[in-house]
């Protein structure tokens, strides 16, 4: 049998180093990965398709990046090739800051879906592809005996893995909160520059040295004189990028507009605790009047603080009101605290932490009303949508006690409101539809009205209002002592049956509430979402299709 020989590299790289970059190198990709959700949430929002793109643009990158480096390997062996590996990450690590208000302008004519997913590809497929590409370089660089090939090729990608474990910890738990998104991208960058500059071996590949560290060093420079890296949050929690702004609205004058990622979530007229700008907030308050009137000393919980808005006004309004909110982002609490007119002195008691959570510490029948205002249009927690929940908020009410749960849907497209109706009404005898009065239109005009064919693709916000006794809608007024016209419009008992009966109605529980499925009309349910002519810049139309 014939000798085995084994040839030792003389320029391999020392195990120490290689087990340095790759451990650091995987650290950053996956650092990368968890702060794309944060930076992308206030341009684009945070939704199930906002991680899915996340995701599998960065493994796409990652996959495409292991092959490409393993062909690298076996055709640059050299050292330095690691180290321009290294460099490249630090300059499309740096490029994330510089393009992303240029992707966010150029794509903002693209559907909603079709823009994530382009915005993601372009910021994070090629910083991923070429940090997938150090660990099949290292691995060439280690091997110097086929003999111990299995060890050592385990070794690091043990290694990289575990690097990518500190990384997603490491970001999700404690950098965002503490830096912010935009400096965490600056860290990735800066790092696997100083990765590259001091463990690279860059002299023995000059010319390409060059070639790559001036448009990194342009680009920092560009970045750091832009302030590309600030943060347009007031402050990044765990949750949300909260912004606050002051704001002009129209008759309501000046108001503190709370923005929850890309969201719009409160305004509150610090002063003024009566004015509610959206109707929901208005239907909920004229809810309140009406049970007031028997319940002077009302008990009311909120699931969902937002800028406390609705829970101020029934404070200010109703003295021996007992006022409860759970908000699970302390951030917010805090925010409102400072900016929203949430006085340190308040009657609201406030608990930071999931509702499923905190309901379980609370007073059976203890509640006039339970108010949920925890769902949005890009985000809804799907666990505070099953019957179980429900059941819980149900024990949590007096005999005579109201629901009420905001809704954002498709009249014509959407099934996340029928299933909601349909849970609400496996545990409530009395449930009702409530909205805006051309809302309870559209719902009369169902199926052939006119409002699909002049509105195609609109949403409503809905209330959901459900209860052990019957309510009575003839005795609401308006939240605004003297006004004579009131909010809350009732979808009538037929129309709304005609309706529910026009779609699937899913029951929502703990074990089945597919919520980003039946909310998907609002993001793809119009035609034009993935019509390919869509994806064309509108500039170039013209030009492929005439006028």
């Amino acid at each position: 049998m014939a000798a085995v020989t084994t040839a030792v590299l003389p320029t391999s790289w020392p195990s120490w180093r290689l087990y340095i970059v790759v451990f650091v190198a995987s650290a950053c990709s996956l650092v990368l990965e968890i702060a794309a959700g944060r930076l992308l949430a206030p341009e684009i929002g945070v939704s199930l398709y906002t991680w899915t793109s996340i995701i599998g643009v960065v493994l796409a990158g990652l996959s495409v990046g292991n092959y490409l480096g393993g062909r690298l390997a076996d055709r640059f062996p050299a050292p330095s090739t690691l180290g321009l590996a290294l460099l490249a990450g630090s300059l499309t690590s740096f490029g994330v800051l510089a393009l992303l208000p240029i992707l966010i302008d150029t794509l903002r004519y693209l559907p909603l879906v079709p823009r994530v997913l382009a915005t993601n590809v372009g910021l994070f497929f090629l910083p991923s592809c070429l940090l997938g590409m150090v660990t099949p370089l290292a691995i060439k660089q280690a091997l110097t005996d086929l003999r111990t090939a299995g060890g050592i090729v385990g070794r690091l990608y043990a290694i990289s893995t575990a690097g990518s474990i500190l990384g997603v910890y490491l970001t999700g738990f404690v950098l965002v909160a503490m830096l912010g998104a935009r400096t965490v991208v600056l860290l990735v960058g800066i790092v696997l520059l100083m990765l590259a500059l001091l463990f690279g071996r860059l002299r023995q590949s000059i010319a390409l040295t060059v070639i790559l560290l001036v448009p990194t060093l342009v680009v920092v420079g560009h970045t750091l004189r832009s302030r590309l890296w600030q943060s347009p949050c007031l402050t990044e929690t765990h949750y949300y990028c909260i912004q606050v702004n002051e704001q002009n609205v129209g008759l309501l004058g000046p108001v503190m507009e709370l923005q929850l990622d890309h969201l719009i979530h409160s305004y509150t007229a610090i002063g003024d605790p009566d004015l509610l700008r959206y109707a929901y907030t208005q239907i909920f308050a004229e809810t309140a009047r009406y049970v007031a009137q028997s319940h002077p000393d009302l008990r009311a919980l909120f699931i969902g603080g937002g800028g406390y808005t609705v829970p101020l006004h029934l404070e200010a309004k109703y003295p021996e009101a007992a006022i409860d909110v759970i908000e699970i982002d302390p951030g917010v609490t805090a925010v409102s605290h400072e900016w929203m007119g949430l006085s340190p002195d308040t009657r609201i008691v406030t608990y930071n932490e999931d509702a499923r959570i905190a309901v379980q510490r609370l007073q059976e029948g203890r509640y006039d009303l339970i108010f949920g205002d925890a769902f949005n249009d890009a985000s809804v927690p799907y666990h505070l949508t099953t019957r179980e929940f429900g059941q819980q908020l149900r024990s949590l009410l007096t005999d005579d006690g109201i629901y009420l749960a905001n809704v954002i849907d498709r009249v014509y497209s959407g099934h996340f409101l029928r299933s909601y109706l349909r849970t609400m009404q496996s545990l409530f005898p009395h449930v009702y539809l409530l909205a805006r009065e051309d809302a309870v239109e559209t719902m009369a005009d169902w199926p052939h009205g006119t409002y699909v064919a002049t509105h195609p693709g609109d949403r409503d916000t809905f209330v959901v209002a459900a209860s052990q006794q019957p309510i009575d809608f003839t005795q609401f007024r308006s939240h605004r002592t003297g006004s004579p016209a009131i909010a809350t419009h009732v979808t009538g008992a037929g129309d709304q049956l005609r309706w529910e009966a026009g779609g699937p109605r899913a029951l929502l529980t703990d074990d089945y509430a597919p919520v980003e499925t039946l909310l998907a009309s609002l993001f793809t349910g119009d035609e034009e979402q993935w019509d390919w002519r869509s994806m064309i810049p509108p500039r170039l139309r013209p030009l492929l299709f005439g006028t």
